[in-house]
Formats: C-alpha cells, structure tokens, sequence
C-alpha cells in the first residue's frame, strides 16, 4: 500500500510541476535586446562624409530662471547662442521607445550632467548643486570621463 501511495505522489508532484511550468513558460516573455541611437552627432574623430544633421525628436534649449530660449542647430553637432565655454544647456525629448531596459547611455568626456525625467532628477554628477531646472549651473569637469555615463530609467520611462 505504501508502494502505491508514493506512486502517486509522484505522478500528482510530476502532474503539477508539468501543469506549473507550462502556465510559466506561456506567461513569461524574453527580453529583447534592442537599442536606439538618439544621439545628434557623430562617433568618430572627424565628421563623416555625406553626414546630415537629424534632430531626432530633442530640443535644445537654454533656461535662466522661467525663461527657455530655443537653440538652433549649427548643422555641424553644435547649437548656436551656446557662448561661454562650459555653459549649461538642456536636452529634452519624449521617449516614446518601447525597451525591456531602459537605459540611457551619455557619452559626456568633459561635461557634468544631470538627468531629469518629468522634471524629477535621476542621476547627477553634482549632488550638491541646485537641481532645480533652469538654476542648474554644472561645471566642466577636470578630467577626461573614458567610460559613458549609464542611467537606467524606471518601466514607466514611456511617454516622459
């Protein structure tokens, strides 16, 4: 008898595991890996031949205070009214990119940064300055940064 109660056992342990598994499998969905380049520029030393300028959904901006001035691109990776050096400046842009990770990468060598979504800050390189946008001043840094700067945004990035 004691032969047959572990027989079954077995078979309903084996019976639900099977149950389980298959009910996970069809619930779980593989992350894809996928990426965007939002980047305005170019990746190497030199601007490549035929290289054409694309926007790519951000607005540059300068802000004092409540005051926001456009910047216009120069069509060669620069903007215009950008004129002391390490002056600060703003990127903004919905991200409407769906990703199972989202993570934005910033290749700033000798720029500070602060990142903001929904005008709430997610990573700077100044914690003791103000966050607050349009009073940020950052400084430029005293340092070549070799590696990006890699900020991972909460699920709810979409649409922000």
């Amino acid at each position: 008898m004691k032969k047959w109660t572990r027989l079954g056992a077995a078979v309903l342990t084996l019976t639900l595991c099977l149950v389980f598994g298959v009910l996970l499998l069809s619930c779980m969905k593989p992350m894809e890996d996928r990426a965007y380049d939002l980047s305005l520029g170019w990746t190497t030393e030199a601007m490549p031949e035929g290289w054409v300028y694309n926007q790519k959904g951000w607005t540059v901006f300068l802000q004092e205070g409540e005051t926001v001035t456009e910047l216009t691109p120069d069509g060669f990776g620069g903007f215009d009214r950008l004129d002391e050096p390490g002056q600060t400046f703003y990127f903004s842009r919905v991200l409407s990119e769906e990703v199972d990770g989202p993570t934005l990468r910033l290749d700033a060598a000798i720029s500070s940064v602060a990142v903001f979504l929904d005008g709430a800050l997610l990573y700077t390189d100044c914690p003791e300055l103000d966050h607050r946008i349009g009073y940020l001043r950052l400084p430029m840094l005293d340092w070549v940064r070799e590696e990006p700067v890699l900020v991972t945004l909460p699920q709810s990035y979409q649409g922000k």
